[in-house]
């Protein structure tokens, strides 16, 4: 079987030709709503955000607390840090330890000089009493001598060898005697008074300004292990380990659980006389979690329509509004510096009214 390309066979196209009814093609309403909605979008969503604009007005803000600086007591350098930040902290609890170089060497040697300055008060002999010793020596041997004596004339006027007079003058001697030793040792006792009165006023007040330096450096040495002055959270650390501070320095901010409130911060440009002291508003949180609310304080600008200048000068020019919380807070939430947005409902809505 073979096939023949020069065999050309007539087709009669008019046999074939088909007819076709004059029927037209038209878009459905809903495509020609859908193409003006997409063209139109851009615009609607411009005129709703402006619509949005004028009756809410929102203000980035934060969580926030009675924050507590915490500052170096003296120069030194941080030994320890003993916390962490974002930590819960107690009242009392040690949170870093200083080591002051000068006032460890200061506080040696001052108490070197107190010793010394004892040891000489204690060691200096009152130079009277040598004087008075061998006085009193020689007093208690002629007193012996006398002693003897006396018995010496007892005996022999037992025996009529002696008279009267000379046993009782025998016994005069004796007792002057004793009184001149008595004499001595009040006279040692005056002496060493008076000896103990000059050592004080020579030694005593350098050595009770010593002792108080002492106590006031050892004190300082106690605040070197700085505690918490409240409870709260660690907010900041702004030192490292080893690190030398200076006295008044910064060390931390301690974020306290008290006075809870939101600092916020709205636009210059969204100020006017619908936000005021008292005025509700929504504090939306993370997860959206709303929460009620109230401007507590806001500048006296707000209500003078720019007339003052009490405006928070940051570096976008806002003004602070203070809320603080109708509602209760959720206890995961209550992290000091946790951002946050005010909603001011209503805004603008009373003049578009009127």
């Amino acid at each position: 079987m073979g096939f023949d390309f020069n065999n050309k066979r007539r087709v009669n196209t008019e046999d074939r030709t088909i007819e076709y009814s004059p029927a037209k093609r038209h878009l459905a309403k809903w495509q020609w709503y859908l193409l003006v909605l997409v063209i139109l979008s851009p615009l609607i969503y411009f005129l709703s955000a402006l619509l949005i604009d004028s009756l809410v007005v929102t203000a980035s803000g934060y969580i926030s607390y009675d924050n507590i600086a915490v500052r170096a007591p003296e120069n030194g350098y941080i030994k320890n840090i003993l916390i962490k930040e974002g930590q819960q902290i107690k009242l009392g609890q040690c949170l870093i330890k200083i080591d002051s170089p000068v006032l460890n060497k200061e506080l040696i040697h001052l108490k070197k000089e107190l010793d010394q300055l004892k040891k000489i008060q204690s060691n200096t002999e009152n130079p009277e009493i040598e004087h008075f010793i061998v006085m009193k020596k020689n007093l208690e041997k002629h007193l012996k001598t006398t002693t003897e004596y006396v018995k010496i004339m007892e005996d022999l006027k037992r025996k009529k060898l002696a008279t009267i007079t000379d046993q009782q003058k025998a016994r005069t001697d004796f007792k002057n005697l004793e009184l001149e030793i008595k004499d001595i040792d009040r006279a040692v006792a005056r002496s060493n008074l008076y000896h103990k009165f000059k050592l004080e006023e020579q030694y005593g007040d350098i050595i009770r300004k010593l002792k108080t330096t002492i106590i006031k450096m050892e004190a300082s040495m106690e605040l070197l292990k700085i505690v918490s002055p409240d409870n709260g959270n660690i907010a900041k650390i702004f030192t490292n380990i080893w690190e030398y501070v200076s006295k008044g320095q910064d060390l931390m901010d301690i974020a306290t659980h008290k006075n809870l409130r939101v600092l916020a911060y709205l636009d210059h440009k969204d100020m006017s006389s619908d936000i005021y002291q008292g005025k509700k508003v929504t504090v939306m949180l993370p997860d959206d979690i709303k929460i009620e609310g109230e401007i507590a304080q806001i500048p006296s600008l707000a209500e003078h329509q720019n007339k003052h200048i009490n405006i928070i000068k940051t570096a976008k020019n806002k003004i602070l509004l203070i809320v603080s919380m109708i509602g209760q807070l959720p206890a995961k939430y209550q992290i000091d510096g946790l951002p946050v947005k005010v909603v001011i409902e209503g805004y603008g809505l009373d003049r578009l009214i009127d």
